[in-house]
């Protein structure tokens, strides 16, 4: 198989989701079992990377779903064109999602596996990702527990970290696990992302937190249409 262009950052990409214990044993699962549950039409997958839940979902379960993947990369987009299947309906948007008119986003729901840690999560980008969803539209979070990235984050050495974490979204420095790049992380508050969300006119309808990994969080949210 050729794969054109694709870089090496990005089969290293691959490589480190195909490892990934927290993919494969809680957040694929789990997403699979919510697909199965909900039986969207379309989804919405942010931060998609080289597609790889997309596609073992799709593999374990022949969803009939149609699948919107956004990333950053090119280049792992160009990999994802390379490794889906052929009878999964997938669109590619190599864009950063907050430039894309939500009209042309629209999905019954909206998928961020990791990524919103990538994200300020300001009023702007909040409203952006909740006018996403059609009516009585999901948005899924699964997001690690910040908590154990900074008591092992390697620059603690008093408690000041613990309280800036306490008051605001935290900012750390971290170098990706997969392609050995530094990256931005930003430790939000579970509760601070339920607050947001809820806001926006939506109910949290889904709790489940993970040992694997340090510790792993799925929030499920509801769009409220006509005060339901």
């Amino acid at each position: 198989m050729s794969y054109g262009d694709i870089n090496v950052e990005a089969l290293r990409w691959e490589e480190g989701c195909r490892k990934d214990v927290v993919r494969n044993q809680f957040i694929i699962p789990e997403m699979a079992a919510l697909i199965s549950s909900l039986r969207p039409k379309s989804v919405l997958d942010v931060g998609s990377g080289t597609a790889y839940v997309p596609r073992q979902i799709h593999t374990a379960t022949r969803p009939q779903v149609r699948w919107s993947l956004v990333d950053l990369s090119d280049s792992r987009m160009n990999l994802a064109r390379n490794l889906v299947e052929p009878d999964q309906h997938v669109e590619f948007i190599a864009k950063d999602i907050f430039t894309v008119p939500t009209s042309e986003l629209k999905s019954d729901v909206v998928l961020l596996c990791n990524s919103i840690m990538e994200m300020p999560l300001d009023s702007s980008q909040t409203a952006h990702l909740a006018s996403i969803p059609n009516e009585s539209g999901h948005i899924i979070i699964f997001m690690p527990d910040p908590l154990s990235d900074i008591l092992s984050y390697e620059k603690v050495k008093t408690l000041g970290m613990l309280e800036a974490y306490i008051s605001a979204d935290l900012k750390l420095d971290k170098v990706d696990k997969f392609t050995g790049k530094p990256y931005p992380f930003i430790a939000h508050r579970p509760a601070t992302i339920i607050m947001k969300i809820m806001a926006e006119g939506y109910n949290l309808v889904m709790v489940k937190r993970s040992n694997i990994g340090g510790g792993y969080f799925l929030f499920g949210f509801r769009r409220v249409m006509n005060g339901i």
